[in-house]
Formats: structure tokens, sequence, C-alpha cells
């Protein structure tokens, strides 16, 4: 099975508080040697694509430190972030290693339950601007999609996505209840079939879309079956029927061993990764 990139959610600190998260809170972030020898294990196995996220990545330490021996060995990056942290000195200093930013972004509304922090807009095109404004850095916007916000599509479009060429790529998620306050709060987010047939025809309807832009909309079917993340404690964990399967852990097993355990969608998993401009998987 051909990996290309993979899920390392190097912490599980945060500095926001989204009721609809799904973060890993139980286990404990590595020292900084620990976390460089699981970079090298994984550019080793031949995955050239990591992509950092948490909690917020931002909050470990050490993080430029890990970029600079990924970005050394020919590695790419991508940092989710949810920009609380990204003034202009701390962007700068990110754009010397990643090569995509991932933003998530599930509503306008900044009076809604859905909006995150309260600055959490101003915050993300504040960083889109900056962007916008000659960097070589590509963006991807990540947005959940629940019961709450799914008429919001088209809002979320024409507000965001259409407004900056360094977009690349929009992914939408169909709310998945993985890990976490996820799990507690899902009767509140569950996306009903019929809000979801909304969803699709809402994307169908886009016009005007550059052919440069990627849109995925990726259902909870593909999200358990072709997902799995690098916990802050190196354990190999895939999501199976609302539960947290432990596969291994990469510093005390051989990780392509543990790849071949997975017991991913391949399938899924190439159309999911693949740059058609409109994929709903």
């Amino acid at each position: 099975m051909n990996i290309e990139r993979i899920c390392w959610n190097i912490t599980n600190e945060c500095n926001d508080n989204c009721s609809f998260c799904f973060r890993d809170n139980l286990s404990n972030p590595l020292p900084l040697k620990s976390n460089i020898d699981i970079a090298n294990k994984v550019l080793d196995a031949r995955i050239r694509h990591i992509a950092f996220s948490g909690g917020e990545p931002l909050l470990y330490n050490d993080i430029f430190e890990i970029m600079e021996v990924i970005k050394k060995r020919g590695g790419q990056i991508t940092l989710i972030s949810n920009c609380i942290l990204l003034n202009d000195e701390m962007l700068e200093r990110c754009l010397e290693y990643i090569n995509w930013l991932a933003i998530p972004v599930d509503s306008l509304n900044v009076n809604g339950i859905y909006t995150r922090n309260e600055r959490h807009i101003v915050n993300i095109k504040n960083v889109l601007k900056y962007i916008n404004n000659g960097s070589k850095c590509n963006v991807k916007i990540n947005s959940v999609i629940s019961e709450l916000n799914y008429m919001e599509v088209d809002n979320l479009y024409k507000g965001i996505i259409q407004k900056y060429e360094c977009i690349k790529r929009w992914n939408l998620f169909e709310f998945t209840p993985a890990r976490g306050r996820a799990i507690q709060n899902k009767d509140y987010y569950q996306l009903s079939p019929e809000s979801d047939e909304r969803v699709i025809q809402q994307l169908k309807s886009l016009r005007a879309v550059r052919k440069d832009l990627s849109i995925r909309y990726k259902h909870k079917k593909t999200i358990l079956n072709s997902y799995f993340i690098i916990a802050p404690n190196g354990d190999i964990v895939k999501t199976e029927d609302e539960t947290q399967k432990i596969i291994g852990n990469i510093l005390s097993e051989d990780f392509n061993c543990l790849l071949k355990k997975l017991n991913i969608d391949y399938e899924l998993y190439k159309k999911r990764v693949r740059n058609n401009q409109l994929v709903i998987i």
C-alpha cells in the first residue's frame, strides 16, 4: 500500500475549545529527540508529506526543529493551525518550512456556536491576506459540516474560498464522532441524510470555480475507513465504530509492519488524495 501522506497529532494541547473537536486528550506529547526519531521513521517509509495537527501544533515548543529535519530530507509539510498564534512574525517563520497551511473555517456567523473563538474569522482573514500577497505557500480550508452549518456551504464559498487565490483546496468533512468531545456531543452535530443532500446540491451549484481549486466533500465512511493518525505519544491510531483502535507504537515497533495492519480502504484513500476539481466521497 502506497501511503503518500500522514497526519501527525504532535500535541493534544490547544488554545481553543471547540465542542465538536475530536483531538486525543489521553496521550502525552513526546520530547524532541523521540519526535525526530518518528519523523525519520516516517520519511524512511517513503512517506514524503507530513501534516502537523493537534491540538494546536504551534504549541509544541520544538515544532520548527522537527520541520527542519523533514525539510532537509526533502519532505513536504502541511501545518494545520487555528491561526490564533499566527501573527506576521510567526507566520513568516512557518513559511520557511511549510508547503501547505490548512485552516479550519466552519462558519462565517461571528455570533454562532460554530465559529470557534470570537476572533477566529478576523484571524483567518488576516492570515489569508498575508499569504495572498505574494507567498509561495498554498492554503487548504477545512470545514466540518454538521446539522448546524450545512446551509452555509454557499456562504463559505463566496465569503472565503472564492476571495483568496492562495486557497487551492477546500476539504469539507461530514461531522464524524471519532474521538473526544465529538463523541460526547454527537447528537447535537450529527448530519441527517436530507441535510447531506443539501450540502451536495450546494457544491454542485457553485459558480465560477477556479480551475486550480480542488473541492472535496468527505463522508463519514471515507473518514473512518481511509484515515489514521500518529498520536502525540507515537501510537498509530485508527477509529472504528467511534472507538480508537491502537495499531501499535511507531517508536517501539516496525513502522512498515504497522502500516500493513491498518486495514485501510485503499481505493477510498486514493480518491481522497486526488486533485480533481470536485470530489464527493
